[in-house]
């Protein structure tokens, strides 16, 4: 077995970094973004400020982001720092799908949010112009260091990470057991055994909510950072090898990334009816209600399933290949809040993120409600089946970075939308190999 090169493998042992590290205590330095508040030294969550905020103007600050499987605790978190902080009011706008086309027009229109959500590596280059260097910060010595790695361009930081979180296949134990399947597939022959024998029970084997294109995609980057990883990386970089698509290399070409729509046929032949037609929220209610017994999707939707069903008994396992040796989770830090370095309310702004970094209640939020892995030293681990799980695997190696930050801006979307139509039948891969080709050189070509 080829070895693994994680972008996050250097810091990930998660037992002895998230588990037993202390906090680091900040720097005292004057100027924007160097409070020496530190993980630990203070409990923040206090009405510390409530007498004083009388005194002072009112503010609105906007915060934007995607991950909508977390908005009604973004909500009680923007109601909680307005009960600690009155004259601040933080209005949350999240969405999805239209996450990056809402979020150019709004800087196009020049009403850029103060605060707001980035994947990391390319997304670094595309709004660097927008976002605060937090380079220089004491703020940066609350983080796992490796967790700042998708942040990173040319030694600047330009975002603050939120979670570790991984993908994969979200399993029913449960039905797992009930079905006699004791060992967890690792080829696409051995889960496509295991679908066959959960439908002989009576249960659909997978939901599937390919309206939302990124779940079909994050299927395709599976298949790509295995490519990368097993096949590439020994003798070329990810820009590099992003360089070379497609003229140099073509997905066709890509003998790991035809995986892709193995995998897509066996999920749909296994799975419920119009996926297409299905989102997420059914896709999580049909999991959920024990009619389904895989998703593929991110393990920050425990906290959605566990609304749902608070008793459900789940597992992650990687989304296999034909070979064993790529059942590897997808794992990584790549969701990150950048601040808008010419808002209007930047300190309020600054402060703003500090305390959800920093506080009693940013720990909280990030661990508790959400059920996150945090980035932060010395939070403790989620009380959450998928985080141990995922400890585990980055404890054993068997990860790989979630590539699609290695994309050209907007293909994470675009290819899903490619892929939707793979799926309804309108394309064949052949077709499909073309159209995937044509939009990454496209989207390529358009950020020269």
């Amino acid at each position: 077995m080829k070895k693994t090169i994680s972008v996050l493998s250097a810091c990930f042992l998660l037992v002895g970094a998230l588990a037993g590290c202390g906090g680091s205590p900040s720097k005292a330095e004057e100027g924007k973004g160097t409070s020496s508040l530190s993980n630990g030294s203070s409990d923040t969550s206090k009405d510390t400020s409530a007498e004083s905020s009388e005194e002072q103007e009112p503010v609105t600050l906007r915060l934007m982001q995607y991950k909508p499987e977390i908005t009604q605790q973004m909500h009680a978190l923007a109601d909680e720092y307005h009960r600690q902080n009155p004259h601040v009011t933080v209005e949350v706008e999240i969405l999805q799908q239209d996450y990056k086309p809402v979020l150019k027009s709004k800087i196009n229109a020049g009403t850029m949010p103060d605060i707001f959500m980035t994947s990391g590596y390319m997304d670094n280059l595309i709004y660097k112009e927008y976002s605060y260097d937090f380079k220089d910060d004491a703020i940066l010595d609350n983080f796992i260091e490796s967790t700042l790695i998708p942040a990173t361009q040319d030694g600047s930081i330009y975002g603050l990470p939120m979670l570790v979180e991984g993908y994969g296949i979200i399993y029913n134990k449960d039905i797992f057991e009930e079905c006699g399947i004791s060992k967890l597939p690792e080829t696409l022959d051995e889960l496509e055994t295991a679908a066959k024998t959960i439908q002989e029970k009576g249960y659909t084997p997978f939901a599937n909510g390919f309206k939302e294109v990124w779940i079909p995609s994050h299927i395709m980057t599976k298949y790509y950072a295995s490519e990368y990883y097993e096949n590439q990386s020994e003798s070329m970089s990810t820009y590099e090898f992003s360089q070379k698509i497609p003229d140099e290399l073509s997905f066709a070409d890509m003998s790991i990334m035809q995986q892709t729509f193995d995998c897509l046929d066996l999920v749909t032949k296994y799975g419920n009816d119009r996926p297409v037609e299905t989102d997420v929220s059914q896709q999580i209610s049909l999991f959920a209600e024990e009619k389904a017994a895989m998703i593929s999707n991110v393990s920050g939707n425990e906290a959605s399933i566990k609304m749902i069903n608070p008793e459900a008994n789940i597992g992650f396992m990687p989304v296999p290949g034909n070979d064993p040796d790529q059942s590897k989770l997808m794992v990584d830090a790549n969701t990150m809040y950048c601040l808008n370095k010419d808002s209007e309310n930047f300190d309020e702004a600054y402060a703003f993120l500090e305390w959800m970094f920093t506080s009693d209640y940013g720990e909280k939020f990030i661990v508790e409600e959400c059920g996150f892995i945090p980035t932060v030293k010395g939070w403790k681990l989620p009380d959450a089946m998928l985080a141990q799980e995922i400890s585990t695997y980055m404890n054993e190696g068997r990860t790989y970075a979630c590539a699609h930050g290695f994309y050209p801006d907007g293909y994470f979307d675009q290819s899903g939308a490619v892929l939707q139509t793979y799926v309804v039948g309108t394309n064949d891969r052949e077709a499909t190999n073309q159209q995937l080709n044509q939009v990454w050189k496209k989207l390529a070509k358009s950020q020269e």
